[in-house]
């Protein structure tokens, strides 16, 4: 009986452990063609959002930060300070291109329509702050 018991905590001991990962949403980082699709898939632990800045302590998956139309030449600043796990920050454009923003000021030329200003993430910790003029 001792040894049933025994053998049973193991098995719940190991089935606790395997289900402890924070989401499987983080896979969504290594697959760009995922990074246009319409719809979110992401998971917050700890996020603070206001205006147009965004902390969290823990997030992983697809989010859309913001949508918006421009019509000419515009400029995306960025500010990031992500203190672990991966992060990439982006605008999926009316026709689905990806343009890949980096900390600090980015220009974008030419382009008009819909946009979507989208984060990306692993298992990331941080904040952003952005503004687009």
């Amino acid at each position: 009986m001792k040894k049933v018991v025994i053998l049973l905590f193991m098995l719940l001991s190991v089935l606790t452990l395997s289900s402890c990962q924070f989401s499987t949403h983080g896979e969504i980082y290594d697959d760009i063609n995922k990074w246009t699709s319409s719809g979110d898939t992401y998971s917050f632990l700890g996020r603070y959002e206001t205006n147009n800045e965004i902390s969290f302590n823990r997030f992983s998956g697809l989010y859309t930060i913001k949508s918006f139309t421009e019509e000419n030449d515009f400029t995306v600043t960025i500010d990031l300070s992500i203190s672990s796990g991966r992060f990439s920050c982006f605008i999926v454009t009316e026709n689905d291109e990806i343009i890949e923003l980096v900390d600090g000021i980015n220009t974008i030329t030419s382009q008009s329509g819909r946009m979507r200003l989208r984060m990306v993430a692993d298992d990331a910790k941080g904040s952003i702050s952005y503004s687009i003029n």
